[in-house]
């Protein structure tokens, strides 16, 4: 059972404590003391020159946004570098083959603010839970068809649990369902032959920007792992086996993990810049981890994700990620197993993103109860959705269902399989597909940071208290945002 890793990890409780080393050389102009950290937190980095070897993949941050000057780019081809990408909308350069000594030196230009050292790490532990008793010879609906939600084979028996407890179900009737939304998954890739997934997916958008060991992209529609898939049809389905919070939501897939599970930090920037500029109207990230919050290199991370981030946001964009899989208090940073007090769990402390946390019952009671599992309190989880749990193993039915790639396992390679898991990864989606129901419902009025504060405000506060230290703003309500959030101004209760 499982989910990935959400932003952090997220692959069922097994804790995505991902330490990041990354390796920095700062100019004469780069300043990140004022780069954002969670709000509890304020974290100041030191110079560092270290780690930066022969050959490395690196990340080139300009002081200013814009095309890189061309004796910048000389300099990296005299010195047998190749850029990779060139992000000039947020002035970031993706660069290999150069020698260390050389990056060093060019970290000391006035135009480059610091040079960065990139990093691939393991991201999606690759275990999911199978039920080989769904199978698509129950269903109605012949391939690819598109159904009511309402009919969806898993929505009729209750096992989308998930779908009544948000009221995704009741919007379907009132709200047009996400029409005309975008929602970029960044992920492990999106199965596109799945019955659920059939033509919910827009070809011209999908990419992948993770390279095999033969220098090839490995494709966006191999998901290997299953994780993106999965998380994709959460968002939007066809509504033959699962139903999903916005059917009639596109889907863009967005490969930034590999076929084993990991990802490198240039490929998950590049994959929200790219988002961003097909014009994203969510983005859901449920991946990350922990880096040591004393460490300048980790500290960097966080600068230029967080240029990619801002970026994102101010094109309008809702970013989402999974809080995490770890049972940590985020008001106190100690968890049962782990304590975080020192570290930066990323992408959930960035600015501009909404941190999902996970509810899951138990033997089908107590919808709305903090997953035993999911990181908790108002520090640093947003907002809470359904993610499953599975404290009493006999009840399966207390997990999430969803689409099971046809490139994951075996028993998935016909495209009408579904797996079950929990994790935050999976209460992730559902707070990215009300996200699109909110912005297409509002006719686009309603985008960004003014999406997220009515998602948030439309939540249902739990407790009676908004914000509470445990749920923050509490548990998603689709109907109630749905039918509240129709200007840009307010949510209208």
């Amino acid at each position: 059972m499982n989910t990935h890793v959400g932003p952090v990890r997220s692959l069922h409780r097994v804790g995505f404590a991902l330490l990041v080393v990354l390796a920095v050389v700062f100019g004469p102009s780069a300043c990140v003391d004022s780069m954002p950290v969670s709000p509890a937190r304020s974290v100041k980095p030191a110079a560092t020159a270290s780690g930066i070897v022969d050959g490395a993949r690196l990340l080139i941050v300009l002081t200013t946004a814009g095309p890189p000057r061309s004796d910048l780019l000389a300099a990296i081809k005299a010195a047998g570098g190749r850029v990779e990408r060139v992000h000039a909308s947020i002035g970031v350069l993706i660069v290999s083959g150069m020698p260390a000594a050389t990056a060093r030196a060019l970290a000391q230009r006035p135009d480059v603010k610091a040079v960065v050292a990139d990093r691939r790490i393991p991201m999606v532990p690759p275990r999911w839970r199978y039920d080989a008793g769904m199978r698509h010879a129950s269903f109605a609906s012949g391939p690819g068809a598109r159904g009511d939600p309402h009919l969806a084979q898993f929505y009729v028996d209750s096992t989308q649990w998930n779908m009544r407890v948000t009221k995704a179900d009741q919007a379907w009737s009132v709200a047009n369902q996400g029409s005309g939304a975008r929602v970029c998954i960044l992920d492990t890739g999106v199965d596109p032959g799945h019955i659920d997934l059939q033509g919910k997916i827009d070809a011209t958008r999908d990419t992948s920007f993770v390279t095999a060991p033969d220098g090839s992209l490995e494709p966006v529609a191999n998901d290997s792992v299953g994780h993106g898939t999965f998380v994709a049809a959460i968002v939007s389905s066809n509504g033959v086996g699962v139903a999903s919070v916005a059917p009639q939501a596109t889907l863009c897939a967005v490969k930034v993990l590999d076929n084993t599970g990991s990802g490198s930090f240039s490929d998950i920037l590049t994959g929200i810049v790219y988002a961003a500029d097909v014009g994203a109207d969510a983005i859901n990230m449920s991946f990350g981890g922990y880096v040591p919050a004393n460490d300048p290199n980790a500290l960097a991370l966080v600068s230029v994700l967080q240029q990619g981030v801002d970026y994102a946001a101010g094109r309008g964009a809702a970013l989402f990620v999974a809080a995490g899989n770890d049972a940590v208090n985020t008001n106190t940073g100690v968890g049962p197993s782990t304590n975080v007090l020192d570290s930066i769990n990323l992408p959930v402390a960035l600015q501009h993103i909404v941190s999902v946390g996970a509810t899951g019952p138990v033997d089908q009671t107590n919808f709305d109860r903090i997953a035993s599992y999911s990181e908790y309190g108002n520090a640093g989880v947003d907002v809470f959705a359904p993610g499953g749990d599975f404290v009493d193993t006999t009840q399966t039915k207390d997990l999430v269902i969803s689409a099971c790639s046809r490139f994951s396992d075996t028993v998935c390679s016909d495209g009408l399989h579904y797996a079950i898991g929990d994790g935050t990864s999976f209460a992730a989606p559902h707070a990215s597909g009300e996200a699109a129901v909110i912005a297409a419902q509002s006719g686009f009025t309603v985008r960004g940071h003014v999406l997220d504060q009515c998602l948030l405000n439309s939540a249902d506060e739990l407790t009676g208290v908004r914000i509470d230290t445990r749920y923050g703003y509490g548990r998603i309500d689709v109907l109630t945002a749905a039918r509240g959030c129709r200007t840009p101004w307010s949510f209208v209760p």
